[in-house]
């Protein structure tokens, strides 16, 4: 797909890693990665706005999961996965992302 390369690229330099709670700024892209189970054969990873309990979105099938806020809050992020012999592991984390006005 064709792309203009200006300020709002995305790139190497601008990366940041958490593996904590965090604060993200408005309009932010976030990706989300599982590697580290061997034989994985599902994914579900559910976003729910930790305020109201919404479930904003459930994703099924792939080892990430990456999602722009367009809304300020405090976001709940799930993941389930199940390995090829049917085994389930389940992480969710409360509050853990923040998503501000300006960071």
């Amino acid at each position: 797909m064709p792309t203009t390369i200006d300020e709002n690229a995305f790139s190497v330099n601008k990366i940041k890693l958490f593996n904590q709670r965090f604060q993200v700024p408005k309009h932010a892209p976030v990706f989300f990665v599982i590697d580290s189970i061997d034989g994985k054969s599902e994914y579900i990873w559910t976003l729910t706005n930790s305020v109201t309990g919404e479930e904003v979105v459930k994703v099924k099938g792939v080892p990430f999961f990456i999602w722009k806020f367009k809304d300020l809050g405090k976001y709940n992020i799930s993941v389930e996965v199940i390995d090829n012999s049917g085994a389930s592991y389940f992480q969710d984390i409360e509050n853990f992302i923040t998503v501000n006005d300006k960071i």
